[in-house]
């Protein structure tokens, strides 16, 4: 879960306790949610991981963490955030006042791989002189199939802030071994009731040069279609190294 909650944050600090093989806690920053084609090629921040994210049933934040192992690759999980993890995911747990719990499963079959996670949470700031709670909800799906030197994925949610229309959207993507490096394929979508609606297209090709270093070569374009209007469509095209350390 390491790609995707770095959008937000840039420390985590947490402890994790294995009671036994199949119980487990973790206090501090615990991440959920983050779906298979955002996590996929993000050593650059591509537009859709980036602005997907911000609408997605993802969370990170403090709190408390349990995970049961349910054996033959499958994990069930119960998270208990400090904040409210969907109205505002930039912000911290002290400037987003309120609760959240997510429950989440995820599992391996074979060569596909599944998640399914809901969450609802409330803002309610008591030390406001004139509070005003409100109630959100997020879920999603995530499948992905993997075979040799290929991945396709496909992810789906809804979120509803304050009982308001839902933010809707879906991503697919593919991933294909191409060369010395791996193309990395997505198009993304987001949509709300009387809101501009936004499409993403993400073309990456990921060439790994030594162990923890490589580089990208990056094409992205984001279309917007106001309600009711004709669609602006921004692109880009780029190139860059890493290092890990």
């Amino acid at each position: 879960d390491r790609a995707g909650g770095d959008y937000f944050h840039n420390s985590r600090r947490s402890v994790s306790y294995q009671m036994n093989e199949m119980i487990g806690f973790k206090i501090g920053t615990n991440v959920t949610g983050v779906p298979y084609s955002i996590l996929s090629g993000q050593k650059a921040h591509t537009v859709p991981g980036q602005f997907i994210g911000v609408y997605w049933a993802f969370a990170e934040a403090d709190g408390l963490g349990v995970s049961a192992n349910l054996g033959d690759g499958m994990k069930a999980q119960l998270t208990l955030y400090d904040g409210d993890v969907l109205s505002n995911p930039f912000a911290s747990n002290s400037s987003n006042p309120g609760s959240a719990t997510q429950l989440g499963f995820m599992g391996n079959f074979g060569p596909i791989g599944a998640k399914i996670q809901y969450v609802m949470s409330q803002n309610d700031n008591h030390m406001d002189a004139t509070p005003d709670a409100t109630s959100n909800s997020a879920n999603s799906i995530s499948l992905k199939y993997s075979m040799e030197g290929m991945s396709f994925s496909a992810d789906i949610f809804s979120k509803t802030i304050d009982e308001a229309d839902p933010d809707t959207g879906n991503a697919i993507q593919a991933r294909i071994a191409a060369g010395p490096g791996n193309v990395i394929a997505t198009i993304a979508s987001r949509t709300k009731a009387n809101k501009d609606a936004i499409s993403w297209t993400n073309l990456v090709y990921d060439i790994g040069l030594e162990e923890g270093a490589g580089m990208q070569i990056l094409y992205t374009s984001a279309a917007t279609t106001p309600d009711g209007g004709d669609a602006v469509t921004a692109s880009y095209i780029g190139a860059g190294f890493y290092a890990g350390f």
